[in-house]
């Protein structure tokens, strides 16, 4: 027996007062009476006094005591305690990625084992969510155990992990980890790696195969192999790759979108509204505030700055001989002056350029004054005002052709639905859980409250006094 607020037995001392008050005797009330015959005929209520007498034992007395003493009793908080096994604090990660799948009734199967008197948190290896049922068993595409293990081990000193195969992760000091394997063999076979490469699409599989191979629809059959290698019609914007379903479903289809290249163009030097308005008019092109841009374009500027895969100068501080006015100009034939005229190009100034040019773009009385000096290098060094070379046609369709120029090989297939070989092999190794391997429960005291029954016992004292 154990009592919160000892310091309540002092309400005892009401028993004292209880018993000083039986002590006490009624004062005698006067009577008027019309003759002394009456007066005979009145009873003799009062006892007689006798003193040093203790007092007679009365029942009302001791239920009043009884009722005294069960609330002093309540009041002190009195309860039990005793030892009893305490829940563990268990946390728990199921690997929900794709490979996975096949796995998902081993998994629920190894979850039914723990002990739900446990303290239980079951922590989602993909969201890193916390409180999720054990059966919420959900596929992802693929999951790096390692933050939600970290998570579980700031949880709890008991972790459980469950996948087909061993993390990459070493539990910190006085954590207790418990891994759990539901590998085993599988029949499948899948596509571990796919891509387009100088128009011939190569497909790479877990085991040899028939694959059925569909362009933009047009769907055709390759004989077994482990290795494919199918040429794609120039036209096509859409492949899908599959094999034939197995137990494993989720590496037996890739599919293939081409797509065309955004190029992000940065600005150095002075500014120019004529060329940013025909950069920001073209959908290939991206103005990029920040980061490594694709296409860089400097204007009036050093060449001395940052650099990008794609540079052209526009009216550069280095790297020109002379400058004069403008004489004949001439488009020499290259993808960068596709649908430029000659006649659209008015310069009111331009320079000789420097050193040797790996390609002329355009000639000033034979001399080059724009070029391309070396690849993803391009120079134009000329000057021209608002009214002049921006105002004609050939602006826009040259810096077209620059966007064009600089998205050359950046343009790729890209697959969806492919996973990678490590998830395509299943582990094949299993270690079922052992509920005992986490050890006896520790003790905890409980405590029983017994305040509730003082209080019902005081009131039933209570009850048999107003009875008597």
């Amino acid at each position: 027996m154990s009592f919160l607020h000892p310091a309540a037995f002092w309400g005892l001392v009401s028993l004292l007062v209880l018993i000083l008050l039986s002590l006490w005797r009624q004062r005698a009330a006067r009577v008027v009476v019309p003759s002394l015959r009456l007066w005979r005929m009145i009873p003799d209520r009062l006892p007689p006094v006798r003193s040093l007498r203790r007092p007679r034992a009365s029942l009302s007395l001791f239920l009043q005591m009884l009722v005294a003493t069960s609330l002093v009793f309540a009041l002190a908080g009195p309860g039990t305690v005793r030892q009893k096994p305490a829940p563990r604090r268990i946390a728990v990660v199921a690997d929900d990625s794709a490979y996975m799948s096949p796995r998902r009734w081993d998994v629920r199967r190894e979850l039914d084992k723990l002990d739900p008197a446990d303290d239980l948190v079951f922590i989602d290896c993909t969201t890193l969510q916390r409180g999720l049922s054990k059966y919420d068993v959900v596929v992802n595409g693929l999951c790096d155990p390692r933050p939600a293990l970290d998570l579980a081990a700031s949880e709890a000193k008991t972790v459980v992990f469950i996948s087909d195969r061993a993390p990459p992760w070493t539990p910190p000091a006085g954590v207790s980890f418990h891994l759990v394997l539901v590998g085993g063999p599988l029949r499948t076979v899948g596509i571990v790696d796919a891509g387009v490469d100088n128009g011939k699409l190569f497909l790479r599989l877990t085991a040899a195969a028939e694959v059925r191979v569909a362009f933009d629809g047009n769907a055709r059959k390759i004989p077994a192999a482990k290795f494919h290698l199918i040429e794609v019609p120039a036209e096509a914007r859409f492949i899908e790759a599959s094999v034939d379903p197995d137990e494993f479903q989720e590496d037996d289809y890739v599919v293939l979108r081409r797509h065309e290249g955004r190029i992000d163009v940065a600005f150095e030097g002075r500014p120019d509204a004529s060329i940013l308005a025909a950069i920001e008019s073209n959908p290939l092109a991206r103005i990029s505030r920040g980061g490594t841009p694709r296409l860089l374009i400097r204007i009036g500027a050093a060449s001395d700055r940052s650099k990008a895969p794609v540079v052209v100068e526009v009216d550069p501080l280095e790297g020109v001989e002379s400058r004069s006015e403008p004489g004949a100009i001439t488009v020499a034939p290259h993808e960068l002056t596709e649908g430029v005229v000659a006649e659209d190009l008015r310069f009111t100034e331009v320079g000789k350029l420097a050193g040797p040019v790996e390609a002329p773009l355009f000639f000033n009385g034979g001399a080059p004054v724009a070029a391309v000096r070396r690849p993803g290098e391009i120079v134009v060094a000329a000057k021209y005002s608002a009214t002049g070379w921006p105002a004609r046609p050939s602006f826009p369709i040259f810096w077209a052709n620059v966007l064009k120029y600089s998205a050359s090989g950046i343009a790729a297939w890209r697959a969806t639905g492919l996973l990678n070989e490590a998830a395509s092999r299943p582990g094949l190794e299993r270690k079922p859980l052992d509920p005992g391997a986490f050890g006896a429960r520790p003790s905890a005291p409980v405590r029983t409250d017994l305040a509730g029954a003082s209080i019902a016992l005081a009131a039933l004292f209570l009850a048999a006094c107003w009875i008597v």
